[in-house]
């Protein structure tokens, strides 16, 4: 939770004031490349719990408890920051503004939407883990069309100003070729949910685990080189290989999950830590408010300090405040931490 936070400060003001050739810029960028394993590490966890074979899943339970309690989350919390924008922002109050922001919430709220989407297919998803060949063969091609071909574009389309005139003419063929696929089934997130049951299952060699954690340390490289060196070369932020799908980021996830399963997973969970880990999503949520407040409000500016040790402070300054603060309090109001937290 505390890397999702970093990328939300390093990417907040900074990202757009500085200028891509300044220390402070390819400072948030280091930061912010380094924390995007983030999103897919929560995803790969909520998977290897819920198409566990041994956990029994409903779909009762699934929509009863699991679905239900996300989108009761994004409700509230929609209600919340549109408030938060009504009140702060001197614009006249319109009512299809305001329904616009409910649908929308706030820009972290698309998590929560996504994770819907996967708890949705969780009885899919369990039918294919239950077969071990089969798990391998939609992984295969999910790392192919979900990752692998949209990190080649991705690639490409960024360094368009550096190629010739063939050079765009095989990134337009590759581009309508891929999309003329329609291979739609084998991309989005599905890639993540599966992929983390499977990496929790699968028994790595010592040459297995290496080859992964130098993967990783290739894709963080990838990640803030490519991100640093095109952003000076264009004079503009380039954040394309932030992507959460893109194979750099997918495979530092990968590297830090194999990691903590080998180190760190068999060790018995401390009381304070589960109950720590029943306030991440309470965390997830409010975590821009208390963000927004510090920035708008107190008028806190990032960029008047160095932000190679100003971000990681702040952002454990946003993350302490969000967890032990606003979400424990609200999580003592019984409905509140049973269906918005």
């Amino acid at each position: 939770m505390y890397w999702i936070i970093v990328i939300h400060v390093a990417g907040s003001t900074p990202w757009y004031l500085l200028k891509p050739q300044t220390f402070g810029w390819q400072a948030c960028n280091f930061w912010d490349a380094i924390a995007r394993f983030g999103v897919p590490i929560f995803m790969m966890i909520s998977g290897t719990l819920f198409l566990n074979p041994n956990r029994q899943v409903t779909t009762q339970h699934l929509f009863k408890k699991n679905i239900a309690r996300l989108l009761w989350a994004y409700l509230v919390w929609s209600i919340v920051y549109t408030i938060y924008d009504l009140l702060t922002n001197n614009r006249p109050v319109q009512l299809s503004y305001i329904i616009e922001k409910l649908l929308l919430g706030s820009y972290h709220m698309w998590f929560v939407l996504a994770m819907v989407c996967l708890y949705l297919a969780v009885p899919i998803y369990r039918l294919i883990t239950a077969r071990p060949k089969l798990l391998r063969y939609t992984l295969a091609l999910m790392l192919l069309f979900g990752c692998l071909l949209p990190s080649l574009l991705t690639l490409l389309k960024a360094i368009r100003p550096l190629m010739g005139l063939s050079g765009l003419r095989m990134y337009h063929a590759l581009k309508t070729l891929y999309h003329a696929s329609w291979c739609q089934f084998f991309t989005g997130f599905s890639l993540v949910y599966l992929g983390g049951y499977w990496l929790s299952q699968h028994d790595f060699s010592n040459k297995q685990r290496k080859a992964v954690y130098l993967l990783g340390l290739l894709g963080l490289l990838y990640t803030i080189g490519m991100s640093g060196w095109l952003a000076k070369l264009f004079g503009k932020p380039i954040g394309v290989f932030y992507d959460n799908l893109s194979w750099n980021v997918l495979a530092v996830a990968a590297a830090i999950f194999v990691f903590a399963k080998q180190h760190w997973g068999s060790w018995p969970s401390p009381r304070w830590l589960a109950k720590t880990a029943n306030l991440i999503f309470g965390t997830y949520l409010v975590h821009v408010l208390i963000l927004y407040l510090f920035i708008y409000q107190l008028h806190i500016r990032i960029i008047a300090h160095n932000p190679l040790w100003f971000v990681p402070l702040f952002s454990m300054l946003i993350f302490l405040i969000s967890l032990g603060g606003a979400a424990y309090v609200l999580s003592l109001i019984p409905w509140v931490n049973k269906h918005a937290m």
